[in-house]
């Protein structure tokens, strides 16, 4: 731990002055740059890690393992070093490993075209060019000068005077000879040049023995501040992707955390469902959760045809009421909380946005004992409830024939329970379209009907029983990131001979603190959707596809443990569901001490119950594991 600590503080050092920097560079007469972790980032781990990665990737693309290739490659770079000496290929290398042609090709891809430009550093180095420098490039490398080349002209490097590659040179950075070379080719003193680069010996001792000066720049610089996923080289490869290419980006710390977070997340999903789904099948995001999934989508894999589809609970099983129904019916089909009172039931069966109806304070609950009363107060309402179902039915029709919702379509929406699709099928059905559903969803519950066609992403408890609901534990924080920039869909009318969606009023709008929060929430899936994007033009594109819990695994790291920063940042947001409430605010402790029983109402009834318990506690445990462990509890004292 220690060892690992001081290579990353040599790593980080130092900071740079990029004032001071540019101040040396305008004073040379010739700057010479180094091409990798200085004028290039590579966006692969370096060294050994390289040859896991390799390993990985061919494994999970041919399901064909390299056994212990790690120890075989580091091997055969000796064998080549001590028969081709210093500029020794990797083709040499490749020589003394008895694995596929394409393994080779697979680590030249990671090695040389996984790059990208360090922006600071081009930035300046566009400047030099324009102040008219004179600018030559060195890289201490196995790759010939035209692979060299190549990537600095990929990646916007354009105008040098000259290149200097060590394999073309049999030369090492390492003793300053190659440094001597240039000195001698190009008539310079050493006082004439200034050498910019990372290394401690192949840059800044190398050229100080060719009597140069040398700006050493950090072989890293932090531009992420998520924790370092150290046994996982795939997520090791995503991270340093995201640190590398947050360098081009002013982002706060909620834009930071949708970059690195919440935009693998969202990436994982789009490569799961693209992998998933059938190519004959018609894909609809359903409103609102499935917007940003959308988006996410269209951004990585623009020649996909997708579809939004505006439908909620609400107006999805409002029209199922179209005729007359048993109060069990009913209560089946429309959605309300565990407690409710007349206005709701009556606002669940489609009257609540269009009567008003005089409310009391009587609670209810889907219960035999209170059937008696649900069916009179039915009964009460009934023509009005089946004539404007009758309504919704039609107009749901229309809006589904419109949207092309026929044949064999794939739904995509958060989860949980598979409500909608039930509801559509069952829609469908007595409507007459002609439909094969399947839904893919980042979540299924064990509520699941098991007759739905579906699958989840994060977990999958309709396939996998034991599989733990990931999603309990967190999902208000889960249903902020994924809320879309518009209010729920209440139903449907007809405009211009057209029939729309009528939404409900966007929750984030009024009170000044409300319209902060929806403007955090913007930010962060603007930042997220911008990951996708920049991803989806990488060379990573082509060959990383990562798995559900590679996606979801920091994620879960801010959520499952999450730290004092984090629970400032997101505990004091407002969430709205039937009515206002904070995302975590629990009572004081001694309250809870002397209230027990509100204590197990607040942590069933909290939108986030880790983080509950954390400002609860406030301890350095594992919250996930109590969460559970109350859950269980709390069951048992209730049988």
């Amino acid at each position: 731990m220690m060892l690992t600590q001081i290579k990353h503080k040599i790593a980080t050092y130092p900071l740079i002055d990029y004032d001071q920097l540019w101040e040396q560079l305008i004073e040379a007469e010739v700057v010479c740059f180094d091409v990798f972790n200085t004028l290039l980032k590579q966006n692969t781990p370096n060294n050994s890690d390289i040859f896991t990665l390799v390993a990985e990737l061919w494994q999970q693309k041919h399901a064909q393992p390299l056994v212990d290739f790690k120890q075989h490659r580091l091997a055969a770079q000796q064998q080549a070093r001590a028969k081709y000496g210093a500029a020794y290929t990797l083709a040499n290398v490749y020589e003394f490993l008895a694995v596929p042609p394409a393994v080779m090709d697979l680590e030249f891809q990671l090695v040389y075209q996984v790059q990208q430009a360090n922006t600071p550093i081009q930035t300046l180095y566009n400047a030099l060019r324009q102040a008219g420098k004179r600018i030559v490039i060195i890289a201490d490398t196995n790759a010939d000068k035209v692979t060299v080349a190549s990537l600095l002209a990929q990646t916007g490097y354009i105008g040098y005077e000259k290149l200097y590659v060590s394999q073309e040179y049999g030369e090492s950075f390492k003793n300053g000879r190659l440094f001597k070379k240039i000195l001698q080719e190009l008539a310079l003193a050493p006082q004439q040049v200034l050498h910019v680069g990372d290394d401690w010996y192949h840059d800044y001792l190398a050229s100080k023995e060719a009597h140069i000066r040398c700006y050493r720049i950090p072989k890293v610089v932090n531009n992420s501040y998520q924790p370092v996923i150290k046994n996982d080289v795939i997520l090791k490869t995503m991270q340093l992707f995201c640190n590398n290419t947050l360098a081009q980006y002013e982002f706060d710390s909620y834009q930071e955390f949708g970059y690195s977070v919440f935009g693998p997340v969202i990436l994982g999903f789009s490569q799961w469902l693209q992998h998933n789904v059938a190519a004959d099948e018609k894909l609809f995001f359903l409103a609102r959760d499935g917007f940003i999934l959308q988006e996410a989508y269209q951004t990585l894999f623009p020649n996909q045809v997708t579809s939004y589809l505006h439908v909620s609970r609400q107006a999805l099983q409002v029209p199922l009421l179209k005729d007359a129904l048993s109060i069990e019916e009913v209560l089946e089909i429309i959605n309300l909380p565990t407690e409710f009172t007349a206005n709701q039931f009556l606002a669940a069966c489609g009257l609540g946005f269009k009567t008003q109806i005089m409310d009391s304070d009587i609670k209810y609950r889907n219960e035999p004992q209170f059937y008696q009363h649900l069916e009179q107060l039915y009964q009460q309402h009934q023509t009005a409830i089946i004539a404007n179902a009758q309504e919704e039915f039609m107009y749901l029709a229309q809006y589904l024939k419109t949207m092309n919702f026929t044949g064999k379509v794939a739904i995509i929406d958060i989860g949980w329970h598979g409500n909608k699709q039930r509801a559509l099928q069952q829609f469908c059905h007595m409507a007459g379209i002609s439909v094969e559903i399947t839904g893919y969803y980042f979540g299924l519950a064990k509520s699941t009907n098991p007759s739905l066609k579906a699958r989840g992403f994060w977990f999958d408890q309709l396939a996998q029983p034991a599989a733990l609901n990931l999603a309990q534990s967190v999902h208000g924080i889960i249903e902020f990131l994924f809320s879309a920039n518009h209010g729920s869909t209440r139903h449907y009318r007809q405009l211009n001979g057209e029939v729309v969606p009528v939404l409900a009023h966007y929750e984030f709008t009024g009170s000044h603190s409300l319209v902060i929060q929806g403007q955090l929430l913007k930010t962060i899936r603007q930042a997220a959707l911008q990951f996708v994007a920049d991803f989806g033009t990488s060379n990573l594109q082509s060959i990383i596809e990562l798995t559900p819990q590679q996606a979801m695994k920091l994620f879960e790291l801010k959520t499952f443990k999450p730290d004092k920063e984090f629970m400032c940042r997101f505990g004091h947001f407002e969430f709205i569901d039937r009515n206002v409430k904070y995302l975590v605010m629990p009572k004081g402790n001694w309250y809870y001490v002397f209230h027990p029983a509100k204590f197990k109402y607040d942590f069933f009834n909290s939108r986030w119950p880790i983080g509950f318990l954390k400002r609860i506690f406030k301890l350095p445990i594992n919250y996930l594991a109590v969460y559970e462990r109350l859950v269980k509890q709390f069951d048992t004292s209730n049988n």
